[in-house]
This record gives structure tokens, C-alpha cells and sequence, in this order.
């Protein structure tokens, strides 16, 4: 599949999906459940859930990719949690940002403070091997830099 791949939210979030990266990295058995999840007035790029004996936890993802030549930010996760706890009643929300680089992801994590401000609890660099191509190109250069997450 790798040489089908492009850089922008689709392949990120599938590669999360085909490598179970989420799973990996949290601990969990991790299942997508859809992306993207719309909801008026807000979207969420991509939304999981943990079952396991405990009670269940969604896990919604705000993604960024090299495509759009930016990064996740605060507002917007923000805004994306605040979608999910509007819709979605008597669940944990654990809210995720996932940051395209050229050699895998940047996953943040985060959890809301008791004025429901979501604050990173947890970051983790995610370096895929062997590496996908089209990641590490752009305009057929090598990318030296890429964003950073948040």
C-alpha cells in the first residue's frame, strides 16, 4: 500500500489504522469507529474507542498532515472535544492530536481541567520503519523541517 499513499489527513489516519498505532501507543485495544465524524456545528477528523472491562473511552483525534503545511492547534482540539462532550453523555473523552512528520507522527494527549481546558498530559513520537516516501518528500526534495505539534 505504501506507494499508494499520500501525505495529507486520509493517509495519516489510515496508516494509524493499518499499523493499529493507536493501540500501540496507548495501551489499549483501540477501534476506529469514523472519520470524519460530522457533527453541526463542528467535525472531528477522526473518533476511536477503547472497550476493554473497564467502562469504554473515545478517543477523539484532531489530524494534521504535511499537506496543508500547518499544525494541530489548541483551538482546535479544543473545539473538537467540546463537539464530542456536547453529543456524546456519561463516557471518558480523552481527546488525541496527531502531527504528520516526515518520519511518522507526534501524538499528543490530552485531558480536560476542572474548567473543561484541555491541557497535554502526555506526547509521544511515533517513527515508522521503514519510512513512507511520500512523507519524507515534497516537491521532490527531502524535507529538512516540518511542523511542530502545537
Amino acid at each position: 500500500m505504501k506507494p499508494y499513499l499520500g501525505n495529507d489527513e486520509g493517509a495519516l489516519l489510515s496508516v494509524m489504522d493499518y499499523c493499529d498505532v493507536l493501540s500501540q501507543a496507548l495501551g489499549e485495544n483501540i477501534q476506529r469507529v469514523q472519520h470524519p465524524k460530522k457533527w453541526q456545528p463542528g467535525e472531528v477528523d477522526g473518533l476511536y474507542v477503547s472497550i476493554s472491562e473497564q467502562a469504554p473511552i473515545l478517543y477523539p483525534v484532531e489530524a494534521k498532515a504535511l499537506s496543508t503545511g500547518d499544525s494541530v492547534n489548541l483551538a482546535q482540539v479544543q473545539g473538537a472535544y467540546n463537539t464530542v462532550i456536547a453529543k456524546i453523555k456519561d463516557i471518558k473523552i480523552i481527546p488525541l492530536a496527531v502531527q504528520m512528520i516526515a518520519e511518522g507522527m507526534y501524538i499528543a494527549i490530552f485531558e480536560a481541567d476542572e474548567s473543561g481546558h484541555l491541557v497535554i498530559t502526555r506526547s509521544l513520537k511515533i517513527v515508522l520503519e521503514p519510512p513512507i516516501d511520500t512523507w519524507r518528500k515534497k516537491g521532490g526534495k527531502r524535507l529538512a523541517d516540518q511542523p511542530t505539534l502545537l
